[in-house]
């Protein structure tokens, strides 16, 4: 009789095993047939140390169902999103705020996860090189060049607090 409990509890044992092996964790849906994107890897360039700069992504919901942002993941506090949550129709377009606050000296490299309903997820990056001793180019305005005076970079500077 003990044999036979004992054989009951083992069967049972090794066909919960097996069965809890055969739920395997799916990987995260790749965004690229569900989302189109006008900047996933921007680059700022040279900026001054300790000066912040924003840039705005614009995403379009290119799938065929509804798409919530259930959260905006960052590589670090010195990177703050700005965003909503949505629900984004078939072919509505949307857009994120990326600030960036500056405090990186030389090389950096961030980037930012994009977490959508239905495990559909989209990284976006961005690079520059903060130089402490900064010093802006300035180009001269002459009939051969095509630039107006009072043209603006495309890069909108704003200053973000310094996250501690």
């Amino acid at each position: 009789m003990i044999k036979l409990i004992l054989s009951f509890v083992i069967c049972a044992f090794v066909g919960l095993n097996v069965h809890a092996q055969m739920n395997k964790i799916q990987p995260p849906k790749d965004a690229k047939n569900y989302v189109e994107v006008d900047d996933d890897d921007h680059d700022f360039g040279q900026i001054q140390y300790g000066k912040g700069v924003s840039y705005t992504v614009h995403i379009q919901n290119i799938g065929k169902d509804t798409l919530t942002l259930s959260n905006v993941q960052v590589s670090c506090g010195c990177t703050v999103p700005t965003w909503k949550r949505g629900p984004y129709a078939p072919r509505d377009t949307f857009s994120i705020q990326v600030a960036f606050n500056g405090y990186s000296e030389g090389k950096f490299n961030k980037t930012l996860t994009l977490l959508f309903n239905n495990d559909i997820v989209k990284i976006l990056r961005f690079e520059g090189d903060g130089i402490k001793n900064f010093k802006p180019s300035t180009s001269v305005n002459n009939d051969d060049n095509d630039e107006d005076e009072g043209s603006t970079s495309a890069i909108q500077r704003v200053e973000v607090l310094k996250y501690m």
